[in-house]
């Protein structure tokens, strides 16, 4: 693998977008020709609670220590079929604790990311939205991959609608069978008191 300078993007086909107030999605400028990375932003944090499915806090949020939470980027990576990109953390934030999960993002790959981020520090940290908190570089690969990279959200890959109606399926049946009941008890409760 060869590391892949930010003015050879392109050519490997890696994109770096973000929406812009009208809702398009617009190429961000390079940082600087021989550079090797591009910081991330926050877009939102996701925060588990007790147990409890993910959920999003759009407002800036403080990482206690011990703390764990998922940030989804702001910015939309795209990448070729030859090429790999790692998520490193930046040395500012991890000097306050602030570790980075290592992340790979394959090839092919088209979406915002979600990024577990863990507060190990003594004191807590800010995690405001727009404010960088890692950065990525990419790799080309000895060959072409094929396929597409599905993204996965916060909860895991995003079901398809029949998978969706499978999960729901149990309150589905729950529902209608206490339907049919409560109508059936008012039928009768009808004819006996008419």
């Amino acid at each position: 693998m060869t590391f892949i300078r930010t003015s050879e993007w392109e050519t490997h086909k890696v994109e770096i977008r973000e929406k812009g107030p009208d809702g398009e999605l617009r190429v961000l400028g390079r940082t600087g020709a021989d550079g090797m990375s591009r910081d991330l932003s926050i877009k939102g944090v996701h925060v588990k609670k007790g147990g409890a499915s993910l959920h999003k806090v759009d407002e800036g949020f403080v990482l206690k220590p011990n703390e764990c939470v998922v940030l989804e980027t702001r910015e939309h990576i795209t990448t070729g079929p030859q090429v790999l990109g790692f998520i490193c953390s930046r040395a500012s934030l991890a000097s306050k604790g602030l570790i980075v999960s290592n992340l790979k993002v394959d090839p092919n790959y088209s979406d915002t990311l979600y990024i577990t981020v863990f507060n190990a520090g003594t004191g807590s940290i800010p995690l405001e939205p727009g404010y960088p908190f890692c950065a990525v570089v990419f790799c080309q690969t000895d060959g072409e991959c094929q396929g597409e990279t599905r993204r996965p959200d916060p909860e895991g890959i995003s079901d398809g609608w029949a998978e969706k109606l499978m999960k729901v399926r149990p309150y589905i049946v729950t529902g209608a069978v206490t339907f049919v009941i409560s109508v059936f008890g008012s039928i009768v409760a009808m004819l006996v008191m008419g």
